[in-house]
C-alpha cells in the first residue's frame, strides 16, 4: 500500500545534517526477498558442512550459530529519539585451539543491524525501521577460563563487514512502505567486538551461549562527514559440529 507523497524523507541524524535515510512511496522492496540472501545463506551452509570434515583432522573445530541483534546507531550526530530494533544474525565459525587456554575464532555471519525512530510529518506520526544487512567477518581472540562444567570464555577482536542490503520500513496513517536505500550507505563497515560466553555439554552436543557488543568504527555516512555508527548487542547460541 502507498504511504505518503514522495517528498517525505526521513533522517536518523540530528537536525541540520543532510544524510537521507529515507523512503519514497513508489518502492515495495524487502531485504528478505530476492537472490542475494539465498545465495549468501547457501554459501555459508556449504562452507560449514564442508569444513566440518577437513578441519577436524587439523585440530580445528567448527560449528553454526545464530541469535538476536539488538541494534541501534550511535555517535554525536544521531538524533536522540533513535531507538534499538531487534534483528537477527546467523552463520558459522572455526576455532583454532592454542596453548594455555587461548584460541582464535574467525566467523562468517549474515547479520542485520539498524535502528528505529519515530517522526512526525504534517501532523502524522510515522514509525520507521532502518535495517542494514551485512556479511560480518569477526576474528576473535578467545581466552577459556579454567572453570569446569560451564567453561566460560572471554573474547575480543576486529570485525569487518560487507554491505548486502539496506531497507527503510515505514508505518503510519494506516499504511506502510518499504524502500531499498542501499545506495545511501558505504559498501563496508568495520568495528570491534568484545564479549563473553559459556559452553554447556548437553547430551552429545556442546551448546555455546555468548553475549557480545559490536562497536562500529566506520561512519554510516557515505561521505564520511557525519558521526553515525553501528552499535549492536548480540545474544548468540551455537553448537560445534
Amino acid at each position: 500500500m502507498a504511504c505518503v507523497a514522495d517528498v517525505a524523507t526521513f533522517s536518523l541524524l540530528a537536525p541540520g545534517l543532510a544524510v537521507p535515510l529515507g523512503f519514497h512511496d513508489n518502492y515495495n522492496l524487502s531485504i528478505f526477498e530476492g537472490a542475494p540472501m539465498k545465495k549468501i545463506l547457501t554459501t555459508l551452509i556449504s562452507f560449514v558442512l564442508f569444513a566440518s570434515v577437513g578441519f577436524a583432522q587439523l585440530g580445528i573445530s567448527n560449528g553454526i550459530k545464530g541469535g538476536l541483534n539488538l541494534a541501534t546507531f550511535g555517535g554525536s550526530d544521531v538524533d536522540p529519539d533513535v531507538k534499538a530494533t531487534t534483528q537477527f544474525a546467523m552463520g558459522g565459525y572455526l576455532e583454532l585451539r592454542l596453548p594455555i587456554g587461548i584460541s582464535i575464532q574467525p566467523e562468517v555471519l549474515y547479520s542485520v543491524k539498524g535502528s528505529k525512530f519515530v517522526q512526525s510529518i504534517v501532523g502524522v506520526t510515522y514509525t520507521n525501521t532502518q535495517t542494514i544487512t551485512y556479511v560480518d567477518i569477526p576474528v576473535l581472540l578467545k581466552y577459556h577460563l579454567p572453570v569446569p562444567i560451564l567453561r566460560p570464555s572471554i573474547f575480543v577482536g576486529p570485525s569487518f563487514a560487507v554491505l548486502v542490503a539496506a531497507n527503510m520500513h515505514s508505518e503510519g496513517a494506516g499504511s506502510s512502505s518499504d524502500t531499498n536505500n542501499k545506495d545511501t550507505f558505504p559498501t563496508s563497515d568495520a568495528g570491534v567486538v568484545i564479549g563473553a560466553g559459556l559452553t554447556l555439554p548437553i547430551l552429545l552436543l556442546d551448546l555455546n551461549l555468548d553475549v557480545r557488543y559490536d562497536y562500529g568504527l566506520s561512519s554510516l555516512d557515505k561521505n564520511g562527514k557525519a558521526n553515525v555508527y553501528n552499535r549492536v548487542v548480540s545474544i548468540l547460541v551455537s553448537t560445534t559440529l
